[in-house]
């Protein structure tokens, strides 16, 4: 009977130990999912930084080209305004209008190219502007997949660590039972 109940408590024994070992394995796997979790935000709080910085600065470039882009049509209004004076002092001076209206047609020209530079300036910009926030968009899902992913394994694991701490307990009451009341406490 001594015999039986010493096999039986070595076996409980070892079922333990092993119900430890796994449950530090548990454990250490939980730790790491735990760090690749933090990793994970990390970088998604990096790569969320980064696009605001970047949808900052193509706004700011998108703005300033705007505004170009308005100071020159201004200007190509006052031009277009002065040309029509020009047309109506040309009865006293020919020459003189002559002259007036191929530098207002050159500068016209000018700045209907800067105007058109402008504009496909603005327009590469928001092509820009619109890739980026695809692509912030695209990085956002992938490291929300991510964390939904670690998320079931964390849960997972905890399921397991769980199980892992039932079955501690269950051997410990079998080693008890098997000690019987007077044999100490496990």
């Amino acid at each position: 009977m001594a015999r039986l109940a010493m096999t039986t408590l070595d076996d409980a024994e070892r079922q333990l130990d092993a119900a430890l070992t796994r449950l530090e394995g548990v454990v250490a796997r939980l730790s790491g999912w735990r760090e690749a979790e933090a990793l994970a935000d990390r970088r998604a709080a990096s790569a969320e930084e980064e696009a605001a910085r970047r949808v900052g600065e193509a706004e700011t470039a998108a703005a300033a080209a705007l505004a170009r882009r308005d100071a020159a049509t201004a200007e190509l209004q006052d031009l277009r305004n002065r040309c029509d004076n020009l047309g109506r002092e040309l009865a006293e001076s020919r020459e003189s209008a002559q002259r007036a209206a191929a530098e207002a047609a050159r500068r016209t020209a000018d700045l209907e190219s800067r105007l058109a530079e402008g504009e496909a300036a603005c327009q590469r910009l928001s092509a820009e502007l619109r890739d980026m926030e695809e692509s912030a968009t695209r990085e956002v899902a992938r490291l929300d997949d991510m964390c939904q992913r670690l998320g079931s394994e964390l849960a997972e694991a905890r399921t397991l660590g769980e199980r892992l701490e039932s079955a501690a307990r269950d051997a410990a009451g079998r080693l008890r039972d098997v000690l019987g009341p007077d044999r100490g406490d496990v």
